[in-house]
């Protein structure tokens, strides 16, 4: 699903539009209604909306195919969010999604999940359970997105699941990892381009991240992104060498950054110490 075209958008009951990256000038003369959930109803420039196709005619919806494509042939971002399979009304589902994006972290309190940013959804796949999941979607049978490779994807919901799901610990601590962990992936795009970023790279990063925090005792943001991206570029074992553990040891007792540490430390000077990683990998399982 490479490109949308007008059958494929005739599939979708409803569209998700996210008004910090469309500006209001191309969707304000469609059929639409905010989702915002009732703690947020003073910010609603800045939560999405959710444009109901099936109000459209054919030749709307063709006109609406056409703008999408102008726009995504211009930007970055898409500009539909997310395309939604459902027999739902506008009012079950925003009512739906407006109850998902704000989720109960382990200290009580309500946070937004923003779900419908293809950037945060993709990786929901992977942390979330199989019914949490269903939970999630509730009254959709398909959520469309765009991905980072500019193609389309769906998911599918297996089961209706009327259940209120919540994040374990160690999900939650992955969701408020999520913007840090984009960021990982995007720098590898850069600099790796033939690693396939995919939902494997994306579990791999953020274990890393976890580690780099409390293993490694790392803090700043800039050190943990470059200790994720050491391991995925170079080698999974290459903070055992001894010179990485040292320069860790220098950040841990604050001596200097991990990234000043390692800033004598080129791609080249890197390869080799991978190569010594994996030579002393290989000796101690033989």
């Amino acid at each position: 699903m490479n490109a949308l075209y007008h059958r494929s958008l005739e599939e979708h009951a409803f569209a998700v539009v996210n008004p910090l990256q469309v500006p209001p000038a191309q969707w304000r003369d469609l059929p639409h209604r905010p989702l915002v959930p009732k703690t947020l109803a003073a910010q609603p420039h800045l939560l999405p909306i959710l444009v109901d196709l099936g109000q459209m005619d054919a030749t709307s919806r063709v006109g609406l195919l056409e703008r999408s494509e102008r726009w995504d042939r211009g930007y970055d971002e898409p500009f539909f969010s997310a395309l939604l399979t459902t027999d739902a009304t506008d009012s079950q589902v925003a009512q739906h999604l407006t109850r998902q994006m704000m989720v109960r972290g382990p200290a009580g309190g309500e946070n937004l999940l923003r779900l419908f940013d293809p950037r945060v959804f993709r990786h929901l796949r992977w942390l979330l359970t199989p019914m949490q999941l269903d939970a999630l979607l509730g009254p959709i049978d398909a959520w469309t997105w765009r991905d980072q490779h500019q193609s389309w994807k769906q998911q599918l919901r297996t089961t209706r699941v009327t259940m209120h799901w919540r994040p374990s610990g160690v999900q939650w601590d992955s969701l408020a990892r999520l913007g840090l962990l984009n960021r990982v992936l995007k720098q590898l795009g850069r600099v790796e381009p033939a690693l396939v970023c995919d939902d494997d790279l994306a579990q791999r990063a953020d274990r890393l991240l976890r580690e780099s925090w409390e293993v490694q005792g790392l803090v700043d943001e800039a050190d943990r992104r470059i200790f994720a991206e050491q391991a995925l570029r170079f080698h999974a074992d290459i903070h055992r060498h001894p010179q990485l553990a040292q320069r860790l040891a220098q950040a841990r007792a604050g001596e200097c950054s991990y990234v000043g540490a390692c800033s004598d430390l080129d791609d080249t000077s890197m390869r080799g110490l991978a190569r010594q990683t994996a030579q002393d990998t290989t000796r101690t399982i033989a």
